[in-house]
């Protein structure tokens, strides 16, 4: 299923394939029971990585360190 919402899923930035995303979603919340649990861990381990990645900038002074690594982590996966 998760590689079927790959495929699916447009990376486009109109409202109407935003609108399809979510009512995908919403679906496979319904459909698929462990969906949610697979969709939260998937996002804990994205949460992780770009908090590795933001630490390991600020220890190399490409970043300042005013803010912490997961602040920066949730700036990067919040905008996009």
């Amino acid at each position: 299923f998760i590689q079927f919402v790959k495929e699916t899923v447009s990376v486009e930035e109109s409202a109407y394939n935003n609108l399809n995303y979510f009512t995908l979603v919403f679906d496979a919340l319904h459909r698929f029971p462990d969906f949610r649990e697979r969709t939260r861990a998937s996002q804990r381990y994205e949460q992780e990585l770009w908090e590795s990645v933001a630490k390991e900038a600020q220890e190399k002074g490409e970043i300042r360190g005013e803010m912490s690594p997961q602040q920066v982590a949730k700036l990067f996966l919040f905008s996009v």
